[in-house]
């Protein structure tokens, strides 16, 4: 896996960007059911944990996440318009 911090430059001004690329191994690991787990700090972020999780929808999605999701601050959250109903 390859990720970074960087800068975004272009007509609408500069903004900063996280680079997370994936490779085939990570790839097998999501779909075989263990996340892609890196900390922040190793990119200079402020420290937490960053979990890539993989699913055929987002009820096996959550689903995975119920065993720790009593742990989280905030329950990840659907955008609007998105999922079922």
């Amino acid at each position: 896996m390859i990720k970074g911090v960087g800068e975004i430059r272009d007509r609408r001004g500069s903004r900063k960007v996280l680079i997370i690329g994936l490779e085939r191994e990570n790839i097998t690991s999501l779909t075989g059911g263990d996340p892609v787990v890196f900390e922040c700090a190793d990119i200079g972020l402020p420290a937490m944990q960053v979990v890539i999780m993989f699913g055929e929808d987002q009820a096996s999605i959550r689903a995975q996440l119920a065993p720790i999701a009593g742990d989280a601050r905030e329950r990840p959250e659907m955008p609007p318009g998105q999922g079922p109903n």
